[in-house]
């Protein structure tokens, strides 16, 4: 049974990137993992398998990095009073 999914939407496809002036460009190519071949993003095979989309909340990333803050901070005051009981 054939598969009509796109290569680009699958679990085991991964895009190859070009190196640009301020970003990395997407190319037309990647690396099947099935295959274990360089393809074409609009290619398709019989072994195709939905890729899922995990959503990544905004505001975990803010709790995430307010939390990595505080700890610097708190680091930060440790290292100074040691600074200041050494001087």
């Amino acid at each position: 049974m054939e598969n009509n999914g796109k290569c680009y939407m699958c679990k085991k496809f991964i895009r190859y990137y070009t190196r640009g002036r301020i970003q990395f460009n997407r190319t037309k190519y990647g690396w099947c993992g099935e295959k274990r071949c360089s393809v074409n993003s609009m290619e398709s095979c019989c072994k195709f398998k939905y890729r899922v989309r995990t959503k990544k909340s905004r505001e975990a990333l803010q709790l995430y990095l307010s939390n990595l803050l505080t700890e610097i901070g708190a680091i930060k005051m440790l290292l100074e009073e040691e600074r200041d009981e050494n001087v």
